[in-house]
């Protein structure tokens, strides 16, 4: 009778056991716990995407504006560029006008003296151009004036320091001096 009162207590005991277990696994294996935790897991992927983007977004938008400052400096360096290339341009229009118009000349434009005690000035050989009115041919008319004149005449007639270095030989510097000293 021993051996039967404790067979029956062990089956007791293994039938609430077998209860008790099958609840546990029911609950840990049902619907509403599995979407739970899998809804969990979907949230915090979410949240791992959005921080990243909101990251990448940052990125992206501090390299969009480093590359709009880089276009605006190549803009203004093309306008630059450009405004460089239509004074090359007019400069070389202006010279061919003047090659077009100015005769030839073979003899030297300019005579350097052997230097002496009392220097005189710089004299031109070169024949000034002189338009007269009723004729539309520009004519030669040698006059020897020093070089410090023709500067003046032929900057106080509005042609610019350049083409003035280049007509009368001399340099850009000494046409510069000339200008700055007359205006003194």
């Amino acid at each position: 009778m021993d051996f039967l009162i404790l067979l029956l207590l062990n089956t007791l005991a293994f039938v609430i056991l077998f209860f008790v277990f099958r609840g546990m696994v029911r609950r840990e294996l049902s619907a509403k716990k599995q979407l739970a935790e899998i809804r969990d897991e979907v949230d915090g992927l979410i949240l791992e995407l959005n921080l990243t983007t909101e990251r990448n977004i940052g990125l992206l938008e501090n390299k969009v504006l480093s590359l709009n400052a880089i276009f605006e400096k190549a803009d203004q360096k093309m306008i630059l560029m450009n405004r460089e290339v239509s004074k090359t341009d007019k400069a070389k229009e202006v010279y061919t006008q003047l090659a077009l118009k100015r005769p030839f000349i073979t003899q030297p434009a300019l005579t350097v003296s052997p230097p002496e005690e009392n220097p005189e000035p710089l004299i031109i050989e070169k024949p000034i151009l002189t338009v007269l009115e009723n004729q539309e041919e520009i004519v030669p008319a040698p006059v020897q004036k020093s070089v410090k004149q023709s500067v003046k005449e032929l900057y106080e007639a509005g042609i610019s320091p350049t083409l003035i270095s280049s007509k009368l030989g001399i340099t850009l510097a000494e046409v510069q001096l000339f200008i700055s000293l007359m205006k003194a």
